[in-house]
């Protein structure tokens, strides 16, 4: 692996890197977004035709001016890149942000309940009479594929929150603790994808050591459909579990287990998902990061408490097999968080937590 390009919080006036989050291009590849936990911001980065990065405009929380980034955990991508939807873990917000006629991005609106995040994370009092929209502890976010709706993990909620998206902006539609038949509550959700089709919405329990699914209808109305976790004679599929990956057609799920350093694989079988594999390998210590290339025939993986990534070749049937591991000989890359595909499978953006800095790394041929 090479690196051909680093970008360091604070050289060479970078910010807004110090202890990156995620990651995420826009759907032209020309502009990449990284959010950082510690900087409390939102970062956007011009991509020259030489797949080159540099900075352009940095948002930094800040409540005077109704801008809530504190501990910004996730990202989606709206419009054509022309709004950016952003949740916040320590505020408890999801934010809406659109660009202005100098292509900067700014601040359009904040749904919060504007909690403290020592009342939230340290206070023993019940929250439930003041947490009205599900986002406390907001971790993870995704977007219908009509564009339509957007679905919030609220790890400190226990909940999915649910919004309506219109060209006006984001709207309140309900949130989601425990169903009708659903065994068990969503154990602190902490990642959430929908599938393809937008008929299932999958969430992912950290603490609760759970995958629930849910059907969604043509209203958007969810009903339960399926909850996963640990059988009594394989206790570890689910391990602290952090990162959900659907395939392209969803008939596969890759959840990443932070603690067990393993990655677990669904597959959907009469119309209901059942455990196929478990992958545990080196470099996979704290593993929080997947990532799929374009054709699906290749996952990569990385743990935030290892160095490097892996790269493991996908079978026909979804399952893993391992095909290499990747640092670079002259710059070992730690802790990584995030990872994209920057053009194609050879070229890839990667954020490391502990260096504080953003790598543009090419693959061999």
């Amino acid at each position: 692996m090479t690196i051909i390009q680093t970008l360091k919080d604070g050289v060479d006036k970078v910010d807004g890197l110090d202890n990156p989050r995620l990651v995420k291009l826009a759907k032209d590849k020309k502009t990449a977004y990284v959010l950082s936990g510690d900087d409390n911001s939102l970062s956007v980065f011009d991509i020259n035709h030489k797949n080159e990065l540099s900075q352009s405009d940095m948002i930094n929380s800040d409540e005077q001016a109704d801008v809530y980034l504190e501990g910004a955990a996730g990202l989606v991508v709206l419009d054509d890149s022309k709004r950016l939807a952003v949740v916040s873990f320590y505020n408890g917000a999801l934010s809406l942000f659109g660009q202005s006629e100098t292509q900067s991005y700014t601040p359009l609106q904040v749904i919060s309940d504007h909690l403290a995040p020592e009342r939230v994370f340290k206070s023993a009092e019940s929250l439930a009479d003041k947490d009205n929209f599900g986002l406390l502890g907001a971790w993870d976010i995704a977007k219908s594929n009509n564009g339509k709706q957007l679905f919030v993990a609220g790890y400190k909620s226990n909940e999915v929150a649910v919004f309506n998206l219109t060209s006006e902006g984001l709207e309140f539609a309900y949130k989601v603790h425990r169903l009708a038949q659903q065994p068990k509550s969503l154990g602190s959700p902490v990642s959430i994808a929908l599938s393809n089709t937008d008929d299932r919405v999958f969430i992912l329990g950290y603490e609760g050591n759970t995958l629930t699914i849910y059907s969604k209808d043509e209203d958007s109305k969810l009903s339960f459909k399926q909850q996963l976790e640990n059988p009594h004679t394989q206790p570890t599929h689910f391990n602290n579990p952090q990162k959900i990956l659907l395939s392209a057609d969803s008939k596969t799920v890759y959840v990443a287990n932070s603690t067990g350093s393993s990655i677990s694989v669904f597959s959907l079988q009469d119309d209901e998902y059942s455990f196929t594999q478990s992958v545990v390998h080196d470099g996979l210590k704290g593993v929080g990061s997947l990532l799929l290339s374009h054709d699906g025939k290749k996952l990569y993986a990385a743990g935030e408490q290892d160095s490097g990534f892996v790269q493991f070749a996908v079978a026909p049937n979804g399952t893993l097999n391992f095909a290499n591991r990747y640092n670079s000989p002259d710059q070992t890359i730690h802790s990584v968080s995030s990872m994209v595909e920057l053009v194609n499978d050879k070229l890839l953006l990667v954020l490391s937590a502990k260096a504080d800095a953003l790598y543009v790394v090419e693959l061999p041929e």
